[in-house]
């Protein structure tokens, strides 16, 4: 899966739980904008900190 196809899934498996960013910035004690970086493939180096979230769920 490339960064383009991450940050897809990403916000996809967030609209499916009906989270925002915040919430889920919150609970991976990131900030809002980094998850939004994610989300548009602006930044990798703490993508990895998200799944544990897209396996498992909140």
């Amino acid at each position: 899966m490339d960064l383009n196809e991450m940050g897809k899934f990403i916000a996809k498996r967030r609209k499916q739980k009906n989270i925002t960013q915040k919430q889920l910035a919150d609970y991976l004690d990131v900030h809002v904008t980094t998850v939004s970086k994610w989300e548009r493939c602006n930044a990798n180096s703490l993508i990895g900190m998200c799944m544990p979230f897209l396996k498992e769920g909140l």
